[in-house]
């Protein structure tokens, strides 16, 4: 293993750690972490290859590889389409649909989740686990309310360890020339980008709307658009974004209904919800007829 070029250690959850009905832990079994550490120290060219539905535990031992691929199920093609992203075939350009957390614990929604949601095993499985008719099922208090996800991270912390939107790219992609305008009673919001590598790629464009005054009950920032662009070496785009109130505004339960949220906000166009390119001021104020069926 020393010697080898580079290693690719594959690892995840079978459907038996992840399936239906039930949790699976947050580490990886010890057996796997233990290749991930061995791998690592022996090869300083080792990559991990991630199978798992969602986030992992992996502040233990991210150090180690030089890359990690998330690969999440893919099918019956997976071993193909993850060899032509690791030879370079493919470009990869695809940004996580959550945040990824140094310790489960950083989730807000953990605190009241109940103690033995990881005790999976075959013999639980076999057994009916997650059936409530042989299983004790148990309410769960919804306290986070919108602290969930990057709102919860971007809000009130901690840093995650991956970002929501977050993603690599044999590409590199610059921002720039940003343009907020008024038209038809809606914002408009426009941006370039252009490829600076040396290979082709798509770059996903992302547009979070953020508040001058933010807290627990209206998070720091909120994404409200994304488009996805395939670039050749040296191309470049018109990205162009159009947000109306529904984007401004909070659901009023005593009114129930959507409710414009007045006041100064900054629009950030970006890679990921933490790696913001550009940025601009609007201000809002409600509409005369705000409100009207």
């Amino acid at each position: 293993m020393a010697q080898a070029d580079a290693v690719v250690v594959c690892t995840g959850f079978d459907h038996v750690y992840e399936s239906e009905a039930y949790d699976r832990q947050w580490e990886l079994p010890k057996g796997e972490l233990e290749t991930i550490r061995q791998a690592g120290l022996l090869n300083n060219r080792t990559v991990v290859v991630l199978h798992a539905g969602g986030a992992v535990g992996m502040d233990s031992w991210i150090h180690l590889p030089q890359a990690v691929l998330h690969a999440w199920y893919l099918g019956e093609t997976s071993a193909q389409a993850i060899v032509d992203v690791l030879l370079g075939k493919i470009n990869p350009s695809g940004k996580l649909p959550i945040s990824i957390a140094r310790s489960l614990a950083d989730y807000e929604s953990m605190q009241g989740y109940p103690p033995d949601y990881a005790s999976v095993s075959l013999a639980r499985v076999q057994g009916g686990q997650g059936d409530p008719s042989r299983r004790k099922v148990q309410d769960l208090v919804y306290r986070e309310g919108l602290m969930v996800g990057y709102r919860q991270f971007d809000t009130v912390g901690p840093d995650p360890l991956f970002p929501f939107g977050f993603g690599l790219s044999y590409s590199r992609f610059a921002y720039r020339d940003l343009e907020v305008v008024r038209e038809d009673g809606k914002w408009v919001v426009s941006c370039s980008i252009e490829n600076c590598g040396d290979r082709g790629g798509a770059e996903v464009v992302q547009l979070y709307v953020r508040p001058s005054l933010y807290g627990r009950e209206y998070p720091f920032q909120q994404l409200r658009g994304f488009e996805k662009a395939y670039l050749e070496v040296g191309g470049s785009t018109r990205i162009v974004f159009t947000l109306g109130e529904r984007d401004f505004s909070e659901y009023s339960v005593t009114l129930g209904t959507w409710k414009v949220r007045e006041g100064d906000y900054c629009v950030a166009v970006g890679s990921s919800s933490r790696d913001i390119r550009l940025e601009g001021q609007v201000e809002i104020k409600k509409s005369p007829d705000h409100g009207k069926m």
